[in-house]
């Protein structure tokens, strides 16, 4: 008998229960009774040590943190710059006017990107955090690679030569109508 309580799902145990289900029962420390973990495949175990090992390179994603406060200090700077090159620039009242109210929009979405840039940079600071906790715990369990090894093992793949324009239309030709019939 399941009975549901605040979106727990409780499930009572009785004799019968017991007695059909004692050989999912672990004997050696595994996971607990009712949740069973199911054993990887030959190949899903050679996918995951593949991906594991190579566990630093997808960390490369979470680098960009300066490069997004970089951004946003010339972005400032260039709305200071393009503000005082355009009001030299303004013939007359009225187009230095327009030219006031446009960069007056301008800092203001400047001022937003920054802060918005402050923000994603210190989430991607907790992303990097979190990134390494995890690579760490993983270490424990998994040889994973170092930036160094797996530049150095790409670099040793040959790389094969870059098609001819018309072979690659020939064989794009010949994918798409595959699909047509």
């Amino acid at each position: 008998m399941i009975k549901e309580k605040n979106n727990l799902q409780v499930t009572e145990f009785n004799l019968s229960r017991i007695l059909k289900e004692i050989k999912n029962i672990p004997s050696n420390g595994g996971p607990k009774f009712g949740n069973e973990i199911q054993e990887l495949t030959p190949q899903q175990k050679k996918d995951l040590m593949e991906k594991v090992s190579k566990f630093n390179e997808y960390g490369k994603v979470l680098r960009c943190e300066t490069a997004i406060m970089e951004m946003s200090k010339t972005l400032t700077e260039i709305c200071q710059m393009a503000e005082s090159y355009a009001m030299t620039e303004s013939g007359d009242y009225l187009q230095a006017e327009t030219v006031k109210r446009d960069f007056k929009e301008v800092k203001g979405i400047i001022k937003e990107f920054g802060g918005i840039a402050k923000r994603t940079y210190s989430e991607l600071m907790r992303l990097n955090a979190l990134y390494e906790d995890a690579g760490l715990k993983l270490g424990r369990y998994f040889e994973i690679q170092s930036l160094d090894e797996i530049a150095s093992s790409v670099s040793n793949i040959p790389s094969s030569p870059a098609p001819v324009v018309d072979e690659v239309a020939e064989e794009e030709a010949s994918e798409f109508d595959q699909y047509e019939n």
